[in-house]
């Protein structure tokens, strides 16, 4: 079998839970024997050109250059993983390729794929007027390659056009395989079909389970983002209480510049984010938006570390309430301020829900499960395409 897998978030520059799950794949498919051909071309020169200049969701340029690579590979099936718009999707049709489109997050459904405005909130779905407007207030949409911090409302308008064609490109896609069922029941109420749920995986050897070490209890946001939709705001107001309620706990926020009471913090690497929820008390991820997966709850829970959370998006498809941690109503901040101080109070509650939560972690979230969930849909796909036996 061979797979080609590509996509710009493959990039090394890339950071974050999907460019992860995509390196942690190509490497695990390896492992397994499979011959595995990967792309991660960013978009430059003429091809840059094509992107920003075609009002269509795949550019000729990229489109001929992935059929090039695909006719030179001549792989068995296409998973592709983001890529700023449908081109790779658009060559594995036209070269009759399967292609199976890697969805993480809501790129099927809005053009920086957030659903979330904001300073407003969760978003109802993109149209072109407030999309163009959203684009040139400033909100950064990263995953736009000629995009620094906002959009004119020209282009603006020129990604909507590109965006309004998305869905029906990705129609030639075989399967789309998403990270939760939240995520798989909200493509299909937009119409998308294929639909298929493999819930993302950690190489559980890479992360160590450790008890609490005693002394001053932190309580740790590990998402190194200081936007209105990861909750910082909501974690920074937590803070304030608890030190008031629980003199002595300390506080880390990752990625945050730091105040008078929570210090400054880079953007952690991975190994040292890993070393920092280890050394915690408790993980709280205050979310406002519904994530379509929540990577870093999972870690939370690898390390042994009870997780706090607003119960938005999958994250009960990640935390058993009151069995590996605790959610709480989304927004509700007297919640969440109870379930962090029920936690400080009773070491043994945050022993028993840490551990329960590796155990989650290591049944459910392993790299293996999440191959073998790739692996079907790659072989279901394939049998499809071969003759019936006569």
């Amino acid at each position: 079998m061979r797979i080609f897998v590509a996509g710009a978030v493959l990039q090394e520059s890339w950071a974050g839970g999907e460019p992860e799950i995509g390196r942690l794949l190509v490497e695990s498919l390896r492992g397994r024997g499979i011959e595995v051909s990967r792309s991660a071309e960013t978009r430059r020169g003429v091809a840059l050109a094509s992107l920003a200049a075609t009002p269509w969701d795949a550019d000729p340029v990229s489109v001929g250059r992935y059929r090039t690579r695909l006719r030179r590979e001549q792989p068995d099936v296409v998973l592709g993983f983001f890529d700023y718009d449908t081109s790779l999707c658009e060559a594995a049709h036209r070269e009759r390729i399967p292609f199976i489109s890697c969805a993480h997050t809501y790129w099927p459904l809005c053009p920086i794929g957030t659903l979330y405005l904001e300073g407003i909130g969760m978003c109802d779905g993109a149209s072109f007027g407030k999309c163009v407007r959203h684009l040139d207030r400033g909100t950064p949409a990263s995953r736009l390659p000629f995009l620094k911090d906002h959009l004119s409302p020209a282009l603006g308008a020129l990604v909507m056009s590109k965006f309004r064609s998305r869905h029906g490109n990705l129609g030639h896609a075989n399967r789309i395989v998403v990270p939760s069922r939240f995520m798989g029941r909200l493509l299909e109420s937009y119409g998308y079909r294929g639909v298929i749920v493999v819930p993302n995986g950690i190489a559980l050897g890479e992360i160590e389970s450790t008890p609490w070490a005693g002394g001053p209890k932190t309580l740790t946001y590990p998402s190194g983002s200081s936007t209105e939709r990861k909750g910082l705001g909501d974690f920074l107001g937590l803070a304030s209480s608890v030190s008031e309620l629980r003199p002595g706990t300390r506080f880390a926020a990752s990625g945050f510049a730091g105040n008078g009471l929570v210090p400054p913090l880079p953007y952690l690497s991975r190994g040292e984010l890993l070393a920092l929820l280890r050394a915690s008390y408790a993980v709280v991820i205050p979310i406002r938006w519904d994530e379509p997966f929540g990577l870093i709850a999972i870690e939370a829970m690898a390390s042994g570390r009870p997780v706090v959370a607003y119960n938005r998006g999958a994250m009960s498809e990640i935390v058993v309430d009151g069995e590996t941690g605790l959610l709480v109503p989304p927004g509700d901040r007297p919640a969440l301020l109870r379930a962090v101080t029920t936690l400080l109070d009773d070491e043994g509650m945050a022993t028993r829900l840490g551990a329960a939560g590796r155990r989650r972690v290591d049944a459910v979230f392993g790299t293996e499960r999440m191959v073998d969930g790739y692996l079907e849909v790659v072989r279901a796909v394939l049998d499809e395409r071969r003759p019936a036996a006569s």
